[in-house]
Formats: structure tokens, C-alpha cells, sequence
């Protein structure tokens, strides 16, 4: 089985896929800070661009074969810890494009499964509804999984 990382950065949700017997096929992150090559590392042979138009053809077709999409879009205007730094308005633009992006990528190579780690606070302006419009072709399904235990107080 395959698996795409879209906003993975360096391929942390990718190492148990990897674990588990997977393909990492590669990974579509716009974020400069995330091109150190640790994900090269990680995942000999995989590909790392910056965006969905800069995948060649035969990238295009590893991505159309795909059964699992991972990623973590941006969404740090929704952590407790940076929130007093952040407007509403900050969140909602950034919740606009990464999502949208993701999204996107979702309905373009139409993975069996897709996953994405996110903030629960995120899910007061990008809700389930929104999700299940986007994308009529999946069973949406939201879990809590607090980070309190590996390490993260903003749970």
C-alpha cells in the first residue's frame, strides 16, 4: 500500500505508516522550514515538493494510485500557546488556505483513507459539516487523541 504525505513535514505521521508495512511514495509541503532533509532521510527514494504543480508526470501517477493521504496543515493561530499572538481573522485565513489545499489534493488523487493531525479549536470554524461537504466521498470521522502524554501542556 501507498501512502502521500500533504502538509507532512519532515514525515513524522509517516513513520508508523512506514512501520506497518507501507510505501512512502512522498510528500507535498510548502513550508521551507520543513526542507532540511530529514524526510529524504527517512523515506530513501521518496519525492519532496513544495506543491501539487510542481510534481512531474510520473509523480502524478505514483499519487493517483495512493491508498493513504497524511498530513498536518498549519494551525498554530488555534494553539493555546500562541493564541494570544493570533487574531480569529489570523485563524480563519489560515485555516482557508491549508485546508483548502489539503482538501484538494484529497479530491484530485482520491485516496482510500486520508488522516490529518490537527488542533480540536479548529473545529470551531472548519467543522464536521464543512469536511463532509468537501468531501461527500468519505465517512468523516473526528478523534481526540490529547498530547498531554507525549509531551504537549496545550491539550
Amino acid at each position: 500500500m501507498k501512502v502521500l504525505g500533504v502538509f507532512g513535514g519532515i514525515g513524522s505521521m509517516m513513520i508508523g505508516a512506514k512501520q506497518q508495512g507501507y510505501e512512502v511514495i512522498g510528500n507535498i509541503e510548502e513550508r521551507p522550514m520543513f526542507f532540511t532533509g530529514t524526510f529524504e532521510a527517512n523515506f530513501s527514494g521518496a519525492f519532496m515538493v513544495k506543491s501539487v504543480e510542481d510534481l512531474n508526470e510520473e509523480q502524478i501517477e505514483m499519487c493517483k494510485g495512493v491508498d493513504l493521504i497524511l498530513g498536518h496543515p498549519k494551525c498554530g493561530s488555534f494553539s493555546t500557546l500562541r493564541h494570544h499572538n493570533s487574531t480569529l481573522e489570523d485563524a480563519r485565513k489560515e485555516l482557508a488556505g491549508n485546508f483548502s489545499k489539503f482538501i484538494d489534493t484529497i479530491n484530485l488523487f482520491q485516496p482510500k483513507f486520508f488522516a490529518i493531525d490537527n488542533l480540536p479549536k479548529s473545529l470551531t470554524e472548519f467543522t464536521y459539516k464543512d469536511w463532509s461537504e468537501k468531501l461527500p466521498d468519505y465517512d468523516i470521522h473526528f478523534e481526540y487523541i490529547s498530547n498531554r502524554n507525549y509531551g504537549n501542556v496545550q491539550s
